[in-house]
């Protein structure tokens, strides 16, 4: 008489899982890092900010976003004339965008 198929399929996967175990896991990557530089338009000189992730400068350039609309600063482009058009341009342009990142 065969084992009902729940106990075969939990047999079967109890011996699969010390197999998933016993692989040596992937390194893990650390991750990629920038130079950040700023130039200062009167001098014409460059001058590094620091060495970030790329996470650290996405959240730094929402962050600038965010504190310009707050301050009532025009967005930065001026084919955008509120900044609920940049933002949904800006989303638009993530959204349409393939394994961003």
């Amino acid at each position: 008489m065969k084992p009902p198929l729940v106990v075969r399929l939990a047999a079967a996967l109890f011996s699969i899982v010390p197999l998933m175990h016993a692989q040596s896991p992937a390194p893990k990557k650390s991750p990629q890092r920038a130079t950040v530089t700023e130039l200062d338009l009167r001098t014409g000189k460059q001058k590094k900010v620091g060495t970030f992730t790329f996470d650290d400068i996405w959240k730094g350039t929402v962050d600038q976003r965010i504190a310009a609309e707050i301050a009532h600063q025009r967005p930065d482009f001026t084919m955008v004339t509120s900044w609920k058009q940049e933002w949904q341009q800006w989303y638009q342009i993530l959204r349409s965008k393939k394994g961003v990142g």
